[in-house]
This record gives C-alpha cells, sequence and structure tokens, in this order.
C-alpha cells in the first residue's frame, strides 16, 4: 500500500547491533520498513548511514464510475548522515499510506476519498455524479520526536490523488 523506507548500513565495523532495541540489517546491509499506521521507533549507534525515503502514492480517481487516472508517485529522498555520538540514537519513522482509492480500498465513485495518513488530503466530493478524485498519498519523514512534525529531519511528500487525468508527483518534481 504505502511506498518503503529504507536504510542501508555503510560501515558495518563501527556498528555492532547486539541489542533487541538496535535496528538490525538484512544480508545486504538493509533494512526496510512498510506502512503500518504509527510511527516506529529506531535506535542506531555511532556509524555512518544511507537513507532512502518514498512518500506514498495519490489515490486513483474515478471517471464515470470507472477508475481512471492513477495518483501520483510519492517522492524519492536519499541523504547520508553519520552518528557521532558514543550513546545510541532514537529516531522515528513515519511511512505514509496511499490515498484512497487504492488496490486495498476502492472508496467511493462520489467521493470524497480521504488522504493516506501522515499528512495526505482529502479528495474532492461529486455528489451529484461519479467522478470522484484520488486523496493524496502521506508523506514519509524521519524525526527526533514522536509527536512533534517539527523535528523532521527529513520528508517525502506524498503523490496527489488522480482525477480524469494522472495526479502530480510529490513534491510536483
Amino acid at each position: 500500500m504505502g511506498k518503503k523506507l529504507e536504510f542501508s548500513f555503510m560501515l558495518q565495523i563501527l556498528l555492532t547491533l547486539i541489542s533487541v532495541n538496535y535496528v538490525t540489517f538484512d544480508k545486504n546491509n538493509k533494512k526496510k520498513y512498510s506502512f503500518v499506521g504509527k510511527g516506529e521507533e529506531i535506535y542506531l549507534k555511532r556509524g555512518f548511514y544511507h537513507i532512502s525515503i518514498y512518500g506514498a502514492q495519490g489515490g486513483y480517481g474515478y471517471g464515470d464510475g470507472k477508475k481512471s487516472g492513477n495518483g501520483g508517485k510519492g517522492m524519492h529522498i536519499t541523504a547520508d548522515f553519520y552518528i557521532t555520538k558514543e550513546t545510541s540514537q532514537i529516531y522515528y519513522a513515519f511511512v505514509g499510506e496511499a490515498g484512497v482509492p487504492n488496490d486495498s480500498d476502492p472508496g467511493t465513485i462520489t467521493g470524497p476519498n480521504r488522504g493516506g495518513y501522515n499528512g495526505g488530503g482529502s479528495g474532492g466530493a461529486d455528489p451529484g455524479d461519479d467522478d470522484a478524485s484520488g486523496g493524496g498519498g502521506g508523506a514519509t519523514d524521519i524525526r527526533t520526536k514522536k509527536n512533534d512534525v517539527k523535528t523532521r529531519l527529513i520528508v517525502a511528500s506524498g503523490g496527489s490523488g488522480g482525477s480524469w487525468d494522472v495526479g502530480a508527483p510529490g513534491g510536483d518534481m
């Protein structure tokens, strides 16, 4: 449903992950997060990291009661960072949800169709007809305080909902 969030582990020697509280990486030195509807705690030790985040796709639109334009794709952002503190650092990952309608929620042909979790806007309503637009995709972000959007370090916006035509990509890139 939502796009994925991926951390790539770059300097294996600098990171010895021994506690269940710390992020553990697969054999390719990666960890993926998917949409779960809430922020997830990430504990990282000192070291170099590469992060790649994706905003969620907007919902598709309806035209004459049939699926029409797909929602815009979410923005993709990458960054490298190094944690210098000796103590572990906590971050929170919020993965955006696809706007409605999507593969798991058909929404309604008259709307309004809701936006995806983490800030996706609702699509417009067409109560007298069957031409509803899709909701916007939710943003994906990493922050230092769970309930404070002002502590966001990196944000990938979601795409807009579709209508008769394809929605705009996140950040209009």
